[in-house]
């Protein structure tokens, strides 16, 4: 991409606002989707207290409380990603993931699988196998890219190239 045309892309209007709205329709969603879990959670707390056995409540709110605090931590570290910082994320969310399986199809009571709180649970562990995904991914692109600068690939010199050099 030529000098060119990434200034036509950063001067664009148009592209700014894509983005200013693309960000607002990330805000509003994150900010719905806690709203929506906290009042699941304050709904159906009853409905689990009747299931004893089942820890999907606790899942529910320790994943609301865990991506909140994700969200503090990447917006204190956007400039300062290094392997460390991703694989934390990626631990803690394929540690949530565990936990959701878990909580979502061991020891569940059948009143608690029609409620709000057992689909909104089931939603938000879908949400986090995206996102393990997606930091997996990110981790290896990263992690090659860093090693790509540790140890450059040198280019395979034949065995004829060097015995043509012993004439």
């Amino acid at each position: 991409m030529s000098n060119q045309s990434c200034e036509k892309i950063l001067t664009n209007t148009k592209f700014w606002y894509t983005i200013l709205a693309l960000t607002t329709t990330f805000i509003l969603g994150y900010l719905s989707y806690l709203t929506i879990g906290i009042l699941v959670l304050v709904y159906d707390y009853d409905i689990w207290i009747d299931c004893k056995k089942s820890s999907v409540w606790i899942y529910t709110l320790i994943t609301l409380i865990i991506s909140i605090l994700q969200l503090i931590f990447l917006c204190i570290k956007k400039n300062k990603l290094n392997n460390k910082n991703i694989l934390t994320l990626l631990v803690y969310e394929s540690i949530l993931v565990i936990f959701g399986f878990i909580s979502l199809f061991v020891n569940i009571c059948n009143e608690l699988k029609k409620s709000n709180l057992w689909t909104f649970s089931l939603i938000t562990l879908l949400l986090q196998c995206l996102v393990t995904i997606f930091l997996g991914i990110y981790f290896i692109k990263f992690y090659r890219k860093q090693q790509s600068r540790l140890h450059p690939v040198t280019p395979n010199i034949s065995l004829d190239i060097l015995q043509m050099t012993d004439v």
